[in-house]
């Protein structure tokens, strides 16, 4: 870091990273609980071929749904060729493959 960005650096800057970069944390954890909860009920996925979290109210809501759409972004990078869809209420996300 140069002491240019360092004098141009404001609290409200650090207090916004840090804001991120918690939130960043939380999405990852979502997505590992997503993960260990649809390993837990394997077998009911396979027969259905899909699996329903109904965790999508713990995502943050910001007008452009930034985060929801980074959550998403991340789940097609570990269910890929699935489909992927959120209800219209924004309760939950089925994955399916069939």
């Amino acid at each position: 870091m140069t002491r240019e960005q360092l004098l141009a650096y404001t609290l409200e800057a650090h207090q916004e990273k840090q804001k991120e970069a918690a939130i960043q944390k939380k999405l990852s954890d979502h997505i590992r609980g997503l993960c260990n909860e649809f390993n837990f009920v394997m077998e009911r996925n396979l027969r259905l071929k899909e699996y329903v979290w109904m965790g999508l109210h713990l995502i943050p809501v910001t007008p452009d749904e930034k985060y929801l759409v980074q959550f998403i972004e991340k789940l097609k990078t570990l269910f890929i060729d699935c489909r992927i869809r959120i209800d219209s209420e924004r309760r939950y996300v089925l994955i399916s493959w069939e």
